[in-house]
């Protein structure tokens, strides 16, 4: 069967799809009037963020202050509104610092149940610190998706402890990595444990040894193998806990070199390594490639060694990048300004990366350009091609003071979301609080969405596959079974579907080469089963010539969109059937009606008779018998095929029935009657009008014997009425004529033709009829009776 579909364009727009510097949409500043410190940024699962630092003071955007330094989050939504913050801590410090270029490692993280966990450090023991083991502690918390605390806990050792990085594991748990410090031994070494959901150690790792020596694991992922790998920097030579050669392998720089730990998901070690020259070099973030390679953002001021290419060495700092294969090899490295740092990494969609940080001279560009800072410090976002590390473009940001940039996530419009400190008030800061405020900037994506053009609706018979078809010029389209599904089904313009046996829909999307992909659009596929037309109808099976145009008498459920047809004589309406029987012959005739296939409704047909007369003579003649007074009723004698449906009417005196014709006679007058019976036209049973008249006679069948003319109004004249009386002669007893008249009915009422009263007595009469029959007898005048 043919499919039959119906489309609907969604959308058509010519598309240049090219990288470009992303854009800021909107920035806002955040914090109290004193020197805030902001450090984590988590993009929140309702498409909002979630901010975290430490505060000062309650003014500003804080109205919670407990005492020196507290934990502060704040809810932003998509467009950056504030939507509630949250204070946290006692009557000292709770917190981190971050030391100029270096790193500010107030974290924060959403968990699997909608809330977050905050780590940074505390040295308070009250306010909302249960306790506190010694210095300054750990301090997790762990609060609901409203900020409300569900656990805290405090980590470390009598000595101070630092917080520097916590991740939610596959487990729901966590892995945190924290520094430790001895000041009898003055061994600064570090800490990777993990945690389950409810913060509770599972097991720790203790990585540093040798005095006066630091062993710092600053930033930990899970990897994709289930286990762990940390980066940070350490200039230890031995180690308490493993062979030097394996934890710190070819470490003799007491400057100390970027350091990379990987371990299994137990905490097993399986291998080190550390990256640098002869002076400085420290690693701040990791990220896993999705070959399972590793990417590490960090800092170096050598220019020896690994770190090659920086243009001061020794003099000033320059953000160090190195690309590592999955046992610690390099494969590329990068350094890329002076006097800055890379403090973050990501993977881009499209399998690049983004580093993010702070610089003050200049940090470099694409084509070897440069772009040099505007006073103070100034972050930076920049992309770099995952096969070469060389630049694909650079975003700086900031104003003519200090601007320092500790975090950034990517965003699901394919964008990047940033937090700093900021005190500048110019350039790309609109507003500051005071001191250092926590400074967030949202940017759009790198590369322009790709525009899909897509038919989004389809209807199809059931039984029948479909080709569902969308264009995105230089993209890859990609068709899904649900707006979530991460399992494509089909790459390419044209989708062809199983068979279908029902509504289904499918969602579609196109992915640029650079990773921005477009919004995945639902089309819905309307499946119909396959049926008849339903074209079954009639006529009133005869009709008169002259009544109204008849129509075809139809179901609700009545296919129309068909032809009507009729042999010659008839004149139809070929889409309405409604027939003109003005231009009509009479005749029997055989209606066709004919619908062709449609969607998924087959072709039919179907016919009907209508017969068309012209209008007949009404058969209205009747009669009447003979009537006498002494009769009750009298009825008429209808000819055969007598119409039906008239009137009968006639002249006063005779009572009679409309509609049968029957006569009273008992309340008529004798006498003769014209009875007229009338039938209108009738289209209904193709009758023309008819009129017919008859004579109704009412006569006196038996001669009176008698009258008695007293003028009681009783029996006071001869009434011969109905009789037919042409002329008539009274005589007395003697024979002599007293008496006479034509055309008599009754008027003799014993008077003699003088008009002199007769006497009582028996009298002759002497009748000749109008049809000439003679009638003679006697009648007597008795007044007194």
């Amino acid at each position: 069967m043919k499919k039959i579909f119906t489309l609907l364009i969604l959308f058509t727009v010519a598309f240049l799809n090219a990288q470009i510097i992303p854009q800021i949409q909107w920035e806002k500043s955040l914090g109290s009037e004193s020197n805030d410190g902001a450090g984590g940024i988590t993009v929140t699962a309702d498409g909002g963020y979630i901010v975290f630092g430490n505060v000062f003071q309650a003014s500003g955007t804080v109205t919670t202050h407990y005492g020196a330094s507290d934990y502060w989050i704040a809810k932003l939504n998509a467009t950056g509104t504030l939507e509630w913050e949250k204070t946290y801590g006692g009557s000292s410090f709770e917190g981190t610092a971050a030391a100029g270029l270096r790193l500010d490692t107030s974290k924060i993280r959403q968990t699997p149940d909608g809330g977050y966990i905050l780590g940074a450090n505390s040295s308070s023991t009250d306010g909302d610190i249960s306790a506190n083991i010694g210095g300054t502690d750990v301090w997790l918390v762990k609060i609901d998706n409203s900020g409300t605390i569900e656990w805290q806990k405090n980590y470390g050792t009598v000595a101070e402890d630092a917080f520097f990085d916590i991740k939610v594991t596959n487990d729901g748990g966590f892995i945190m990595t924290n520094g430790t410090s001895d000041d009898e031994t003055y061994v600064y070494g570090s800490k990777i444990t993990k945690l389950d959901a409810q913060g509770n150690i599972e097991w720790t790792n203790s990585y540093g040894g040798g005095a006066f020596t630091f062993s710092h694991l600053l930033n930990i992922i899970q990897t994709s193998d289930g286990g762990y790998i940390s980066t940070g920097w350490t200039n230890a030579e031995e180690s308490e806990t493993t062979p030097t050669h394996e934890i710190f392998p070819g470490l003799n720089n007491p400057n100390g070199r970027l350091w990379v730990l990987k371990m299994d998901a137990s905490g097993t070690f399986e291998w080190a390594k550390a990256y640098g020259g002869t002076s400085i070099e420290e690693g701040y973030s990791i990220a896993e490639t999705a070959e399972g390679n590793f990417v590490v953002a960090g800092m170096t001021y050598s220019g020896d060694g690994d770190a090659v290419g920086h243009p001061d060495p020794d003099n000033a700092s320059s953000q160090w990048v190195l690309k590592l294969d999955n046992a610690g090899a390099i494969l590329w490295q990068k350094t890329l300004g002076v006097v800055g740092n890379a403090v973050d990494v990501k993977i881009m969609p499209d399998g690049n990366y983004v580093i993010g940080g702070s610089y003050i001279t200049y940090v470099k560009s694409t084509n070897g350009e440069i772009i040099n800072g505007r006073g103070g410090t100034d972050e930076f976002l920049m992309k770099l091609n995952q096969e070469t590390g060389d630049i694909i473009w650079t975003k700086t940001m900031g104003g003519t003071l200090n601007d320092n940039l500790w975090g950034f996530a990517l965003t699901p419009d394919g964008g990047f979301i940033t937090i700093g400190s900021s005190r500048s008030t110019d350039d790309d800061i609109t507003a500051n609080i005071g001191g250092f405020d926590y400074w967030v900037v949202k940017l759009g994506p790198d590369c322009i969405t790709p525009i899909l053009t897509a038919e989004i609706a389809y209807s199809v018979c059931t039984g029948n596959e479909l080709t569902l078809t969308a264009q995105s010029e230089g993209n890859t389209i990609n068709w899904y079974s649900s707006e979530t599904a991460t399992d494509i089904l089909f790459t390419g313009s044209d989708f062809v579907t199983p068979i279908l046996t029902g509504n289904v829909s499918y969602w579609v999307e196109s992915a640029s080469p650079y990773g921005c992909s477009s919004e995945r659009k639902e089309i819905t596929i309307t499946v119909s089963p396959i049926t008849s037309a339903v074209v079954e109808f009639s006529y009133v099976g005869a009709v008169c010539k002259s009544g109204n145009n008849p129509t075809p008498i139809v179901d609700n459920d009545f296919v129309w969109g068909g032809t009507f047809n009729a042999p010659t004589g008839l004149s139809i309406d070929p889409l309405t059937g409604e027939i003109d029987l003005s231009l009509s012959s009479a005749g029997t005739y055989t209606v066709t009606y004919t619908v062709q296939s449609s969607g998924c409704t087959l072709g039919n047909s179907d016919s009907a008779v209508i017969i068309i007369t012209n209008l007949s003579i009404p058969i209205v003649s009747f009669s009447y018998g003979e009537i006498c007074t002494k009769d009750i009723n009298a009825y008429p004698v209808l000819n055969n095929g007598f119409a039906n449906g008239g009137t009968f009417s006639s002249s006063p005196g005779l009572s009679i029935d409309a509609i049968t014709g029957e006569i009273d006679v008992e309340n008529s007058k004798p006498g003769i009657y014209v009875v007229v019976y009338q039938v209108k036209e009738d289209n209904s049973s193709c009758l023309a009008a008819g009129k017919f008249e008859s004579e109704a006679i009412i006569k006196i069948c038996q001669i009176q014997k008698g009258i008695s003319p007293n003028g009681d109004g009783l029996n006071d004249w001869f009434d011969l009425t109905g009789i037919g009386v042409r002329n008539i002669g009274i005589y007395n007893r003697y024979g002599r004529e007293v008496y006479s008249r034509s055309n008599y009915i009754k008027e003799w009422g014993g008077l003699d033709s003088d008009g002199k009263e007769l006497p009582d007595g028996t009298y002759y009469y002497a009748i000749e009829k109008t049809d000439g029959e003679k009638l003679t007898g006697w009648i007597y005048i008795n007044r007194n009776h």
